[in-house]
């Protein structure tokens, strides 16, 4: 989400999140996930909201 909005802002586009091909949070939470859409708005402005995701969250196992 960091690159991808430094070079959304250089071209004047928004950032459509897809959850399904991003990197998890695996360094960050216990059990790994994603964040939500608004949760990244408030990160990093240039996510589109309104943006549909074509893949959906694959949940994780945990042992």
């Amino acid at each position: 989400m960091q690159t991808a909005s430094i070079i959304a802002a250089n071209k004047g586009l928004l950032v459509k999140p897809e959850a399904g091909l991003c990197e998890a949070l695996h360094h960050c939470d216990n059990p790994p996930g994603f964040w939500e859409t608004t949760k990244l708005k408030g990160k990093f402005p240039l996510v589109d909201c309104k943006y549909v995701p074509v893949f959906t969250k694959v949940p994780f196992c945990v042992s």
